[in-house]
């Protein structure tokens, strides 16, 4: 599992945060990155983005939008939040790169740069998935 919290929280205004806190749904939300499955909490806050009150009320107490499947566009916005996150996933890599170099490589810090990677191609993976293009180094 991947949080998505430093993702997705940044775009929630003060009274989304608050009805999403109210409805048990503020924080800890994920993404699966084999099978780019996002996790229930996570398209709760993402349709309270996007749709009324009611229907994300509906989702939350069916498990399934109001009227037409609504996935898509939950998709697409989570898309545009990851293709947002991933200069941050290249300068968080440069800045444990450095230090690795400075600590002449004494240290668990290739573990976290591999994870860094994982967690960028997992994000690439989902957004070239719905058609986005991303350019990558």
């Amino acid at each position: 599992m991947i949080s998505l919290d430093e993702v997705i929280l940044p775009y929630l205004n003060a009274a989304t945060k608050g009805l999403l806190q109210d409805a048990g749904y503020l924080g800890n939300y994920a993404l699966t990155p084999n099978s780019n499955e996002i996790c229930f909490r996570t398209q709760v806050a993402l349709r309270s983005k996007l749709f009324n009150s009611t229907e994300v009320d509906y989702f939350i107490t069916n498990g399934e939008d109001l009227t037409d499947d609504r996935s898509d566009q939950v998709e697409k916005l989570l898309c545009s939040f990851l293709v947002d996150f991933l200069p941050t996933i290249d300068r968080n890599i440069a800045a444990l790169m450095k230090v690795q170099t400075e600590m002449n490589g004494k240290s668990a810090i290739p573990d976290v740069i591999t994870r860094w990677y994982q967690i960028k191609q997992a994000f690439v993976d989902i957004v070239k998935k719905n058609g986005i293009e991303v350019m990558q180094d």
